[in-house]
């Protein structure tokens, strides 16, 4: 089974009780963390810890990487080649690969919108080295504004490669 950061689960409840007031400040400085931020940013490099590339939503302006070193070593790259917060998601969505963006699209955008909670995803994103890595996203809502749209969230990204190789062996 993968990570799932789920609407029931602890963390996830805990989470969107301690993060209903999102300071204003969305920097990515570590001075701008504050209140319920601070969870998020703990949680965010705990689950780093454990191999999982984390990112932190702060639409419409940001959605970038709480936890560089992660994403450093998931896609192969050293910390300081990884661009500038604000440069992060463009730089993600450039390096999976193009067949597999039409799919990811629609829950994506179901997810900004409010249409669901939470985000799931499998897609191959490229490695540093160029060959291609088989991974799993995962986002999940912390605040949303009036309209339903995502104002804060929390995401994750896990490399499954060997995982779908064991089980394609199995299978032949």
């Amino acid at each position: 089974a993968g990570f799932s950061f789920g609407r029931g689960s602890v963390a996830a409840r805990r989470c969107r009780e301690r993060t209903r007031a999102v300071p204003s400040s969305k920097s990515g400085d570590e001075g701008a963390w504050s209140g319920g931020e601070v969870i998020i940013k703990k949680i965010a490099r705990a689950l780093g810890a454990r191999g999982l590339a984390v990112f932190g939503f702060y639409p419409p302006s940001a959605i970038g990487p709480d936890d560089r070193q992660g994403w450093a070593d998931l896609l192969g790259f050293e910390d300081d080649e990884l661009p500038a917060h604000q440069e992060f998601f463009a730089w993600v969505v450039h390096r999976i690969d193009p067949a597999n963006l039409p799919a990811l699209r629609r829950p994506w955008f179901a997810f900004l919108s409010g249409r669901t909670e939470h985000f799931e995803a499998t897609f191959r994103i490229r490695h540093k080295d160029g060959r291609w890595l088989l991974a799993k996203g995962f986002g999940q809502a912390m605040s949303r504004d009036r309209d339903s749209r995502l104002t804060h969230g929390i995401g994750a990204v896990v490399d499954v490669t060997q995982e779908d190789e064991i089980r394609h062996q199995r299978l032949n």
